[in-house]
């Protein structure tokens, strides 16, 4: 364990960038309103228990952080860099979609998809 809960700091700060930027990236025209209060009801949750997840992982070995802090900021990194439309043209990745597409079938008033 770190003695002076730096590692559990910094694995918890991770984990609150992860979750802002998810919630930043899923901001789209398409949410209706309960839907966007459902997400920000969960990015309260998820900020809640990121404080929690301090003393939560406190006891955890160094290794498990080596683990998680490089594995954070790689994909904090991969995910910001494939949001720029430069990035994606060099990779030759399609853009990304303007909204969000209901599935058939969803949504519909019988509770069961499409035949």
């Amino acid at each position: 364990p770190d003695p002076y809960y730096a590692l559990p700091v910094l694995s918890a700060l991770s984990m609150y960038l992860m979750f802002e930027l998810a919630a930043k990236s899923g901001e789209t025209p398409a949410f209706g309103d309960a839907q966007k209060q459902a997400q920000k009801g969960m990015l309260l949750v998820l900020r809640a228990a990121v404080i929690f997840a301090v003393p939560a992982t406190a006891g955890l070995n160094a290794a498990v952080f080596c683990y998680w802090l490089p594995n954070n900021l790689i994909s904090m990194t991969v995910s910001q860099v494939l949001r720029h439309p430069r990035a994606r043209a060099a990779l030759n990745l399609p853009p990304p979609p303007k909204g969000l597409a209901r599935p058939s079938g969803v949504g519909n008033s019988q509770g069961h998809g499409s035949a």
